[in-house]
């Protein structure tokens, strides 16, 4: 999932940060199918962990992986500037 992520948000870039509303709807897409896949993920492994990890390890273990995205999220928004916005609305 990481690199087709990746690839979405460097498509943005090599653009020269202008993108067509065909590009910007087609990124969000991808954006949003990701996202869904990687909640289904998670919900999958809490099913296994459950079954053989005491709740509040669960718990710890999804809160350290939140905060390691969060890292992941933050550096990548570090290194995206933003997208020019066409200024017809």
């Amino acid at each position: 999932m990481l690199p087709e992520k990746h690839a979405v948000l460097n498509s943005a870039t090599l653009t020269n940060l202008i993108i067509s509303e065909q590009s910007a709807t087609n990124m969000l897409a991808t954006y949003f199918r990701i996202e869904g896949q990687k909640l289904q993920l998670k919900q999958q492994y809490y099913t296994r962990f459950q079954a053989v990890i005491p709740a509040k390890k669960v718990f710890r273990f999804f809160r350290i992986d939140n905060k390691i995205d969060a890292l992941i999220r933050c550096d990548i928004a570090k290194k995206l500037p933003l997208i020019e916005p066409d200024m017809e609305f």
